[in-house]
């Protein structure tokens, strides 16, 4: 009797370890589905939280400089020419060809990335951030506090003052386009969402680089190996074909119900 009780204790032990060796498997898959889903929405969350603190960096440290180009600071009547383009490679080559296929004037290089000192001597006596940015040396600051006392933007710039501040202008323009491969770095590598500003940044973003096509392509003049700014051409090229393919959709949906209401409209 007692043996017969051991068996089926035995019996009962066997059944139980073998429905926990079908059970033990599921659960690992589902702890594992769970960590998984969990990791995923925590990066995802982490993605987005990133992409808001790149969105303030862009507002704050950006967008104030950004707006200094349209002023004249650079030569930006290239603009449509590279709008017209669905991808860019900014390499000199590029840009050659552009100015050839387009008759863009100036068509020099030296025309094209010259900066213009008085609009950037403008731009000193007016915003002292745009100047305190520059660290301009004594007797070019000096040189703008008159100019700013006696208000005489006009004022023609000794040859020692207005190089001083086209070099300065220059490195303030780069020092912005690292930031901007900086900003455009955290999207391409997938450190942060671009999906999560791209309806807030992209009209800006884009139109910057527009403008500042000649100064980064005429940059990679030493062919593919060496080339800068690889980060924000990226971007660039995935949110110029969103919105192109925006754009076009957008059209088609309109001409459709134009079409539509035309067709109503002759019923007779």
């Amino acid at each position: 009797m007692y043996q017969h009780e051991i068996l089926t204790n035995i019996s009962s032990l066997q059944a139980t370890a073998q429905i926990a060796t079908i059970i033990m498997p599921c659960i690992a898959i589902v702890a594992a589905i769970y960590a998984g889903v969990q990791y995923h929405y925590g990066r995802r969350k982490s993605k987005i939280s990133q992409s808001c603190d790149l969105a303030k960096y862009y507002a704050d440290h950006i967008v104030w400089r950004v707006g200094l180009l349209s002023s004249g600071l650079i030569n930006i009547n290239h603009v449509d020419a590279i709008k017209s383009k669905n991808a860019i490679r900014l390499t000199e080559k590029e840009a050659k060809d552009l100015i050839s296929n387009h008759k863009i004037t100036p068509s020099k290089k030296t025309a094209l990335l010259s900066i213009d000192v008085n609009i950037a001597f403008q731009h000193c006596m007016q915003n002292p951030r745009f100047s305190e940015a520059l660290n301009l040396p004594d007797q070019v600051a000096v040189t703008v506090e008159e100019g700013t006392d006696k208000k005489v933007a006009e004022r023609t710039l000794n040859s020692v003052v207005a190089k001083m501040l086209a070099q300065k202008t220059e490195y303030f323009l780069l020092m912005l386009l690292n930031d901007l491969e900086w900003f455009s770095m955290n999207f391409e590598r997938g450190i942060a969402d671009e999906k999560a500003v791209y309806q807030s940044l992209h009209k800006g973003f884009l139109s910057t680089i527009q403008e500042l096509y000649f100064f980064i392509s005429f940059k990679n003049d030493s062919g593919p190996a060496d080339k800068y700014f690889t980060n924000i051409m990226g971007l660039y090229n995935k949110w110029k074909a969103r919105e192109d393919k925006k754009k076009l959709k957008a059209e088609k949906k309109y001409k459709k119900h134009e079409d539509a209401g035309v067709t109503r409209g002759t019923k007779v």
